[in-house]
């Protein structure tokens, strides 16, 4: 006698094989959201990062600009000093203001930054690192610069300090003085790394 299936065998394979084909469709559903989360998550923290490298960068920028203070409205503030004294400190009190914005533009860096390590690794550090060591550079000689303006300071010590800034370029002259080209190559390597990252589809 022939073998046949039956109607209760049938109907348990067709209700085990639409259990298969929806749970083959329900992974693939969750794998393509997974994929679409991940890829909304890289694009977020990758414009973050962006964005926070441009804010650095432009501060950076923004001080390096040779500034003449205004005298008559620093002797209000500071009777009875010497014209080479009230130079000084304005030009002492306009750099400071704009280093603080350095050191804060700095620290936006680190939120986005630890996201990005966490996805795309030690690569993207790198960067940023490279960035923070010329930024570091910069305002250490700044600083000398800012020093060697005191008309109080010692002859020996303003000799050192100048010493030190020679072959640096505090001011910028144009986007090819070393220190632009530099810092500019580090800020296209990271947008290399990171606008990729940018391509949502």
């Amino acid at each position: 006698m022939g073998s046949f299936i039956s109607i209760s065998d049938f109907s348990s394979l067709v209700v085990a094989t639409a259990a298969a084909i929806t749970a083959f469709y329900a992974f693939k559903g969750v794998s393509e959201w997974r994929n679409r989360l991940r890829v909304e998550v890289e694009y977020k923290i990758a414009r973050e990062l962006l964005e926070s490298v441009y804010r650095f960068r432009d501060c950076i920028a923004s001080i390096r600009t040779a500034f003449t203070p205004y005298v008559p409205a620093l002797e209000e503030e500071h009777p009875g000093e010497s014209q080479a004294s009230l130079n000084f400190l304005g030009i002492k009190d306009f750099y400071e203001e704009r280093y603080k914005n350095i050191g804060e533009a700095r620290l936006k860096l680190y939120a986005p930054l630890l996201q990005a390590e966490v996805l795309w690794g030690a690569e993207v550090r790198n960067f940023v690192d490279e960035l923070v060591l010329k930024e570091k550079l910069f305002i250490l000689k700044l600083k000398n610069y800012i020093a060697t303006q005191d008309p109080k300071l010692g002859d020996l010590e303003r000799a050192s300090l100048e010493a030190s800034l020679r072959g640096f370029e505090i001011f910028e002259v144009d986007d090819k003085d070393k220190f632009s080209a530099e810092f500019g190559l580090l800020v296209k390597q990271m947008e290399g790394f990171l606008k990729p990252k940018l391509n949502v589809k």
